[in-house]
């Protein structure tokens, strides 16, 4: 006959087993869930992915890609202020992931919170200094804020990154002319060179600085 103490330790034993199971099974659960999001956002099925992560988010509220993924559903849907919040958690959870901080950047200047972009791409930069999105974009934000001599040397770096970036060879021949009131001959080849790569709008601008 079994003792009660084993059969005490029999029924603890079981139960740890079966709660270590459905731990597993639960993560199993998760990263299926994330996975499935994951392509329902590359396919461009926004609304359903959110309905996946806000799931997954309520069951795990401390996974950060999750919230970043739901973010960037959000923001892709144009709500913006969602869109932030959850860039919020996610930064909260791992403030050392580039991405998050770049697509919080990109929520507030939709919203016209542009130092806070500022800052925030700033931030992206220090974690992942060779992205020349957020380079691009940093230089974008620092137009609007007409500093137009910071943008400048962003521009030429997101250039140096990504030789083929044809908005970037835009921008900054579009910043020069801008800030020097004059064109160069440098700024029309910057601004052929952005034709080349298929950015359209350059033959405006290359009919009215360079004929």
């Amino acid at each position: 006959m079994i003792s009660k103490l084993r059969q005490s330790t029999f029924i603890i034993r079981i139960s740890i087993t079966f709660l270590l199971l459905a731990l597993c099974a639960c993560g199993e659960d998760e990263e299926q869930a994330v996975e499935k999001a994951k392509n329902l956002l590359n396919e461009g099925n926004f609304s359903m992915a959110i309905s996946v992560l806000d799931q997954v988010t309520q069951q795990d509220t401390d996974n950060a890609d999750a919230w970043n993924m739901l973010g960037i559903a959000h923001y892709e849907t144009k709500s913006f202020e969602k869109a932030m919040n959850c860039f919020n958690k996610a930064i909260k959870i791992n403030n050392q992931n580039y991405k998050y901080f770049y697509n919080r950047a990109n929520a507030q200047r939709e919203l016209k919170m542009l130092l806070e972009a500022l800052e925030d791409y700033t931030k992206a930069i220090d974690l992942e200094k060779n992205n020349a999105d957020i380079y691009f974009n940093r230089a974008v934000v620092f137009m609007s804020l007409n500093r137009k001599s910071e943008a400048i040397p962003d521009f030429e770096y997101c250039i140096k990154l990504a030789p083929n970036f044809a908005k970037a060879y835009f921008g900054l021949a579009s910043a020069n002319i801008s800030l020097r009131q004059t064109v160069q001959p440098e700024n029309c080849r910057q601004l052929q060179k952005a034709l080349d790569l298929g950015y359209a709008e350059a033959k405006e601008a290359l009919a009215l600085y360079c004929p």
